[in-house]
């Protein structure tokens, strides 16, 4: 009986010591793989411009007054901007009314016939251009939907592709290789009264395109996919246990993935797994 009561006492230390060595589960955060629709997208820089725009020169060699109005000063239609003294003074106008949004001569004195002197933008009238990879410009088509994004406030706007350019740019990027870029042009649509006059003459922006649509496939976060050589792959739930599982990826936007081929409607994928995840890591 002494001998069966060490024996129990044994097993269970022994018990003990292995569940105290054992790793405890990590914490992880999970997603449902599910079926819906997704929209593929193309995010990139845009700037809004105001479409109507007009230089004013100088009509002949004289001197020219101090300009009276700065770069982004609102302006009305005929208002005096400078003057330009030759055989008679006469007044330099404003074509229309609307802002200022370059100077190219602002101080007094001498000025020669066709120099420069500042432009005026026209802001009832703004389209919203975006320089994109030929590559890209190409999946892209005339009429096409886009939201314009981070332009001040949280409510995406409406606009509509009205021109692809055919030519393209070699420009260098911030990496220092040269690409073929173009530029697209989109009009906003349905634009809230109350913001109309809050945008201006190349305003930074950010053009969400819709590239594709479709219906009733599988998709899962974006979080939750990186690479194991070259082939796409997650961690699935498998009890209480992180699995590996290699899939096939058809299409990507800044949220979502589309998947074809590896994972089944209401398993469970980890987001953003780290090095402390491999096959077999218990989780909870």
């Amino acid at each position: 009986m002494k001998r069966l009561f060490y024996i129990v006492g044994f097993v269970a230390i022994a018990i003990s010591v292995t569940l105290l060595m054992r790793p405890m589960p990590l914490k992880v955060e999970v997603a449902t793989v599910s079926k819906g629709s997704f929209d593929e997208t193309l995010i990139t820089d845009g700037k809004i411009r105001a479409k109507t725009k007009q230089t004013l020169y100088a009509f002949a060699s004289g001197n020219i007054e101090n300009l009276k109005v700065k770069v982004g000063d609102h302006v009305e239609k005929n208002q005096v901007l400078s003057k330009l003294v030759w055989d008679y003074d006469r007044p330099l106008k404003s074509p229309f009314t609307g802002v200022v949004s370059k100077i190219y001569r602002d101080s007094a004195g001498p000025i020669m016939r066709g120099e420069p002197i500042v432009e005026i933008s026209q802001l009832t009238d703004l389209e919203v251009v975006a320089d994109l990879l030929t590559t890209d410009a190409v999946r892209l088509q005339k009429g096409g939907k886009a939201h314009i994004l981070n332009w001040g406030m949280d409510t995406p706007l409406e606009a509509e592709i009205t021109v692809i350019s055919h030519a393209g740019v070699v420009k260098m990027s911030a990496l220092g290789v040269d690409e073929e870029r173009t530029d697209v042009r989109l009009k906003l649509l349905r634009v809230p009264q109350e913001i109309q006059g809050k945008l201006g003459d190349t305003y930074h922006v950010d053009v969400a395109f819709l590239v594709s649509h479709a219906d009733e496939v599988i998709k899962v976060p974006l979080g939750a996919l990186f690479k194991t050589g070259e082939t796409w792959a997650v961690y699935i739930i498998d009890g209480d246990k992180a699995r590996l599982r290699n899939i096939q990826v058809a299409k990507k936007n800044d949220k979502e993935i589309v998947v074809t081929q590896g994972l089944a409607v209401g398993e469970k994928v980890i987001l953003f797994p780290g090095d402390k995840i491999h096959e077999g890591t218990r989780v909870q």
